[in-house]
């Protein structure tokens, strides 16, 4: 019995030495993890017509303001291309990848938010049949500067200006700028440590 004592005091020791002696680690400063999922929509331009745009974000929420995560968001409808070529065209757009963000004060009832969507997705060009014109890869850059009121201790809700930047469109009808422009948006936050 005394051998499994010693044995047992040896353990804790060592295990409490061995804790004492971990090493530095990016997350040693963080004093809280949380997590949220939204729900976003956006208004703007797209190749000459309103249209929004509908979808969400799943985050890692570091020290209630650093946000790190996934999105992915679609366009509303199909609105109508402008090229008279393609008429009566519609357009599908869509695009998933990366969120990271900055929400500064997120104590306070109403506080400043960053966010930047890095994403990859497809813009399509369809007949009123849904047959395929036009089909193409993009990448997309999203920055977006808002404000958020907190609603309750799990929820948020969100109003603010974004710009998409549409890179990689390769055809003759249509640039990158045809799909690129500002917007607004409107998000609902929902979860904790946030």
């Amino acid at each position: 019995m005394k051998k499994y004592l010693i044995a047992t005091a040896l353990l804790l020791a060592f295990q409490a030495n061995a804790r004492a002696q971990s090493p530095d680690t990016f997350l040693d400063g963080i004093s809280m993890v949380g997590g949220h999922g939204s729900f976003w929509m956006s208004g703007s331009r797209f190749d000459g017509s309103g249209v929004a745009m509908i979808g969400g974000t799943a985050a890692v929420v570091l020290d209630r303001s650093l946000i790190i995560g996934g999105y992915g968001i679609g366009m509303s409808g199909s609105p109508m291309s402008s090229y008279a070529l393609y008429d009566p065209g519609r357009w599908g757009f869509g695009h998933g990848g990366f969120v990271l963000g900055y929400t500064a004060m997120a104590g306070k009832l109403l506080h400043p938010a960053f966010e930047l969507k890095l994403g990859w997705g497809k813009a399509k060009l369809e007949t009123d049949h849904w047959d395929p014109i036009l089909e193409d890869r993009v990448f997309v850059l999203t920055p977006s500067l808002g404000l958020e009121l907190n609603l309750a201790k799990f929820m948020k809700l969100g109003v603010g200006a974004e710009f998409r930047q549409v890179t990689g469109l390769e055809t003759a009808a249509f640039s990158n700028m045809d799909l690129s422009g500002p917007g607004v948006y409107f998000s609902l936050k929902f979860g904790g440590g946030f």
